[in-house]
């Protein structure tokens, strides 16, 4: 069995929601798999430094353009994928699976074999599948989110983080730019809660029809969001004072992050109060429960009153935090930070 056969097989076996493929029938496997892995990683901390490029490539992101760091990042799609060996390379879990397979990554590591390829996985609490089998293929693995974390890393044992999801709609220019928008209180006492629909996550989806019955702009919506510009993306989060974020597996999904950046309250699990993770905002949450979402108006409202209470000063404070801690150039800078240390290198302009 090949290593594209066995990588199939994992994928099958796990969407069918059986674990064969990671049990003891398959250990001989998978030890082989994390061992030619490891050989490779002591290859690249070994050899790479002297040969490092100086170049960072990142696949192509609805917002990756966002990032600003100390040092140039090119980006590239699976239609212009030029980059040179001896390089960091910077993909999705979704590049990885360009066209549903792994033709693209394998034309890239032929490309580029003594690269160091790198995912930051966004998918990994609910797309088990991918995760596993991107983990399997790339050199660092770092996961979103805690969930399946035990079990996709099994695959690899150069895993780190988790790094949780940040802001990446607007980039710190833009915010600075904008502040006078961002600190606007006039905004309206209708919540906002603009969710894609995932078919197979039905008690979620039911949630949010529920709390649409009483608050319209808490809806499921077609995925056209982003070919909104980012100026017409932040006119429509600033015109809210109150955000229901509702994520697939109570997870922390990029809209949590958004909401706070951009001043609002937002309205989250009660499963995620006391999450390390927003340790540092928690008090700018408000928490629901079931009997929240049957009954929405309650809770809504307090939060309507913690905004006016706050003004003016509680949107910056809650800005200020977010874009010190939780923008994407601080989750790139600690993700670059570990690769530093691991391979010995320093990114510089």
């Amino acid at each position: 069995m090949t290593k594209d056969e066995y990588i199939d097989r994992i994928r099958s076996d796990i969407a069918r929601g059986s674990w064969a493929a990671c049990s003891a029938s398959s250990d001989d496997l998978i030890i082989n798999m994390v061992l030619d892995k490891e050989y490779r990683y002591r290859y690249l901390q070994k050899n790479f430094k002297d040969n490092f490029t100086g170049k960072v490539y990142m696949s192509q992101h609805a917002s990756y353009e966002n990032v600003s760091l100390p040092f140039k990042i090119e980006h590239f799609d699976p239609t212009n994928s030029n980059i040179e060996d001896y390089s960091i390379v910077i993909l999705q879990n979704n590049t990885i699976n360009y066209k549903e397979s792994t033709d693209f990554f394998w034309s890239l590591r032929k490309k580029a074999p003594n690269s160091i390829f790198v995912c930051w996985d966004y998918d990994n609490h609910h797309w088990v599948a991918l995760s596993v089998m991107v983990a399997i293929l790339v050199d660092i693995y770092i996961p979103a989110h805690s969930e399946n974390v035990n079990a996709i890393t099994k695959f690899n044992m150069n895993s780190f983080g988790p790094i949780p999801c940040g802001t990446l709609q607007w980039s710190k220019d833009f915010a600075k730019k904008n502040l006078k928008k961002i600190t606007n209180t006039n905004r309206s006492n209708e919540p906002l809660g603009h969710h894609f629909e995932y078919k197979h996550f039905t008690y979620r989806n039911g949630m949010i029809r529920k709390v649409n019955e009483v608050y319209k702009e808490v809806a499921l919506v077609q995925p056209v969001y982003h070919d909104k510009t980012p100026t017409q993306r932040l006119d429509e989060w600033t015109n809210h004072k109150v955000h229901w974020v509702m994520p697939v597996f109570n997870d922390l999904p990029l809209r949590l992050f958004d909401a706070v950046f951009t001043g609002g309250i937002p309205l989250i699990p009660k499963t995620l109060q006391g999450n390390k993770y927003i340790a540092d905002f928690e008090e700018h949450c408000m928490f629901y429960g079931i009997a929240d979402v049957i009954d929405p108006k309650p809770i809504t409202e307090r939060a309507i009153a913690k905004f006016d209470a706050e003004g003016e000063a509680g949107i910056l404070k809650r800005h200020k935090m977010m874009l010190k801690n939780h923008h994407i150039d601080t989750r790139f800078t600690e993700i670059f930070s570990h690769i530093e240390k691991e391979f010995d290198i320093k990114l510089s302009a």
